[in-house]
């Protein structure tokens, strides 16, 4: 039975934003967290699976980020290693939970985690969105990931093709099958299409698409959602939730240095798409199994009308 939706909850928005991996989705993150009384979660369902769902659980990502220094994480972010944020039940119950004083709740996810099998775990009184990007663009930018030596588990990692480097990180769907199929769910359920952007959209038209997206979703668009300061990490992360673990990718690699490093001051602009020859043949491989799912999604994508 459905948790009964609180008089606090009613008053908050509280929205999930679902996506592949490398789809801009932590700057989108970043943006939402500059809404007046936010509080954002980054990831709380990944880093769970992530944390004890791996084959190898010592060996999982958040397992190696646990054993990493760690002491410069918010102090109110929650730590995996101390057995909290590790199943998904947590998870719902404390997305569950009512924050007094907060009008937008708003969470970040990748989408493998809910693939059909645990649709029972979505929590109650959530708007769920969609942020699609060209398959080309985010496989492209997984495998740089995969190659990030502060992030590789073995010299294994760094070699060979994409679909080799990272069998507990890509599931079978490629991420857009299992993003279609949720839609398909959501659009039964509610009997309407979820909000689906695409990336490139919110790159070549932040202010519009975004405007867009927050009027969909009933908050109020200011311009500090698309652009933004460099802050303090002691103030950047005072709205924000996620395992501790999770700072360490912040802090060491260069894959969030725009939206969390200060490496930015808002959305840039898109680069043209390679062509088929300059792409490495694991990512068109990957790509070309993805884009028909791409394309499914893109056709119902909320576009701004200049």
């Amino acid at each position: 039975m459905a948790a009964p939706v609180t008089s606090a909850q009613e008053a908050q928005r509280r929205v999930i934003l679902w996506c592949a991996p490398r789809s801009l989705s932590t700057a989108f993150l970043r943006a939402m967290s500059n809404v007046d009384h936010s509080m954002v979660w980054c990831e709380p369902y990944t880093s769970a699976k992530k944390f004890k769902d791996d084959p190898d659980p010592e060996q999982s990502v958040m397992a190696i980020m646990s054993r990493k220094d760690n002491s410069s994480a918010p102090a109110h972010f929650y730590s995996l290693a101390a057995g909290e944020g590790t199943s998904r039940a947590w998870v719902k119950e404390k997305l569950e939970m009512d924050y007094p004083g907060k009008k937008f709740i708003f969470v970040k996810e990748i989408i493998d985690d809910i693939d059909g099998h645990y649709y029972d775990m979505l929590p109650n009184g959530y708007h769920h969105t969609f942020l699609i990007r060209h398959p080309v663009r985010a496989f492209a930018s997984l495998r740089k990931f995969q190659q990030d030596p502060k992030m590789c588990r073995s010299k294994r990692v760094q070699e060979g093709p994409l679909q080799t480097l990272a069998p507990d990180i890509i599931p079978s769907g490629l991420f857009y099958k299992e993003m279609c199929d949720f839609v398909d769910f959501l659009q039964k359920r509610d009997d309407r299409m979820p909000i689906i952007l695409d990336a490139d959209d919110v790159l070549e038209d932040p202010y519009g698409t975004m405007k867009l997206y927050c009027q969909n979703i009933g908050i109020p668009f200011t311009d500090d959602i698309v652009t933004w300061s460099k802050q303090k990490k002691e103030t950047l992360f005072d709205n924000w939730m996620a395992p501790k673990e999770v700072m360490y990718i912040f802090e060491s690699t260069e894959l969030h240095k725009n939206s969390v490093g200060g490496g930015s001051s808002g959305f840039g602009k898109p680069k043209e798409l390679p062509s088929r020859s300059e792409i490495p043949s694991d990512v068109l491989q990957a790509a070309d199994d993805s884009m028909k799912y791409y394309l499914k999604l893109h056709k119902h994508r909320l576009v701004a009308r200049s």
